[in-house]
């Protein structure tokens, strides 16, 4: 598609979707190619005029019922490991956004969910998968096999509990449907 029809399809798929988003945060290949080369970003301006948007790291405070969830979220944390996809939020948690319980990014396109403890806390480090399942990009740069899946957290709005799932699909079909 020609960026006109991309951004004129982002802007109209986010119209339909947007209240359904708690925040968002940018990406190397809309938000930073678009910036580089333009000096500006539709993606970004399309994404922050509806929800709350990062153009870095953004620490959410996220008020499910009577609940709040720490967490930090960006395209990319430092410190990526080749065996663990959720090393870099990991290490975000443990050396920076120390007071942090979970962690979201997606920038090597290999998805995974961890939860665990470290001191008396217990974290949870997610990474997006992606949709490009057949990418040269990811083939050169990250694996030669694509899981298109989105790992997700669900936040108990009474009690102070993370739960992760691989997929949406995963979740359905542990709550029976």
């Amino acid at each position: 598609m020609p960026p006109e029809m991309q951004t004129k399809f982002l802007r109209s798929w986010f119209d339909d979707i947007w209240h359904k988003v708690a925040f968002a945060t940018w990406d190397n290949h809309g938000v930073q190619r678009q910036e580089n080369q333009a000096g500006e970003s539709s993606v970004k301006e399309i994404l922050s005029k509806r929800v709350c948007y990062f153009n870095g790291i953004g620490h959410v405070d996220l008020k499910v019922g009577s609940q709040v969830y720490l967490g930090a979220v960006s395209h990319v944390f430092r410190g990526r490991s080749m065996l663990n996809p959720c090393h870099a939020g990991q290490r975000y948690m443990r050396f920076e956004g120390t007071d942090r319980e979970w962690t979201m990014m997606g920038d090597s396109h290999v998805p995974g969910v961890l939860k665990y403890t470290d001191g008396d806390k217990t974290r949870i480090s997610l990474n997006a998968g992606s949709l490009q399942i057949n990418s040269g990009f990811g083939k050169r740069f990250f694996s030669l096999t694509t899981h298109p899946v989105y790992p997700l957290i669900v936040f108990h709005p009474e009690k102070h509990q993370m739960t992760p799932f691989w997929s949406v699909k995963e979740w359905l079909s542990f709550r029976g449907k």
